[in-house]
């Protein structure tokens, strides 16, 4: 949650037997860091140098549907804000990040007025 973590499909795991590992098929974005979130707390993981996963945006793409981008950040933020261990000056900094990435792809996209709604809140 801090300023040094990168926030992307950046893990892979690996599936203990007798856990029962779901997403949450309410949301259409952010499922993916809710799911890893939910399932940190049990595991012990490490980090490795080299690139394992590349992706492509493409026309029609979960990524390209910037409402619903928005959604998915703000169902993240309202999951986290119910967490204990998620304190509010973390969920503060969390709720920035989410904005600035929407404010910056409100405007890549032209959709100026977006932006600006996003920014003033």
């Amino acid at each position: 949650m801090s300023g040094s973590c990168f926030i992307g499909i950046t893990w892979l795991i690996r599936k203990k037997e007798g856990v029962v590992y779901r997403f949450n098929s309410e949301i259409k974005h952010g499922e993916d860091l809710l799911f890893f979130l939910s399932i940190a707390h049990s595991g012990v993981y490490t980090a490795i140098d080299s690139r394992i996963y590349e992706y492509l945006m493409r026309p029609g793409s979960a990524m390209s549907d910037l409402k619903g981008l928005e959604k998915g950040y703000q169902t993240l933020e309202d999951e986290l804000g119910t967490w204990n261990q998620v304190t509010t000056g973390q969920l503060s900094q969390f709720r920035k990040r989410w904005k600035k990435i929407m404010v910056k792809s409100y405007l890549k996209a032209g959709k100026i007025n977006e932006a600006l709604r996003l920014r003033v809140s």
